[in-house]
């Protein structure tokens, strides 16, 4: 389980979805009726957010719409005369992060230390997409922005750290 120190907010490390405190994530549901074979600890050795199971589940399950975002992380208006910060990220090679999870509006809804943070993702040909990012926060500042990357950084640290049995 995650635990934001700031509003209490606590999400599956996992697979990334809410869970409320004192509560089983559900995705292990999901992975008690797979049919894929499992060890003497009842795991199949296929991490949540790899596992193709737990991603549909999460895509069917998940209905975050984001509609009119202002800032990714604190979430403050940004009028069209302010001036805008992005930070950008690399999604782990072999994830399909995309998939029907892109809202109607064109944002992809990303789950960063227990907050939806919506993020656009870069087109093939873009300047961001050669500089190696797959998706970009927009942020109203250079405080955000810092407390974004930490964020992320934070998160893949946590994520290396499980996936190293």
């Amino acid at each position: 389980m995650g635990l934001c120190r700031d509003c209490g907010f606590t999400w599956c490390v996992e697979c990334g979805v809410p869970v409320t405190r004192g509560e089983i994530c559900p995705h292990w549901q999901v992975c008690e009726e797979c049919e894929e074979e499992k060890d003497e600890y009842d795991e199949c050795g296929i991490q949540p957010a790899d596992c193709p199971f737990i991603v549909e589940w999460i895509q069917a399950t998940s209905r975050i719409e984001v509609v009119q975002p202002g800032c990714a992380w604190c979430g403050a208006d940004i009028s069209d005369e302010e001036e805008v910060f992005a930070v950008g990220a690399k999604i782990k090679e072999g994830i399909d992060f995309v998939g029907e999870r892109v809202a109607s509006s064109g944002f992809l809804p990303v789950i960063v230390a227990g907050k939806v943070v919506p993020a656009v993702v870069t087109a093939p040909d873009s300047q961001a997409k050669l500089e190696g990012n797959d998706i970009m926060f927009m942020v109203c500042g250079e405080q955000c922005a810092d407390a974004l990357k930490k964020a992320l950084e934070e998160e893949k640290d946590l994520i290396d750290r499980i996936g190293q049995n």
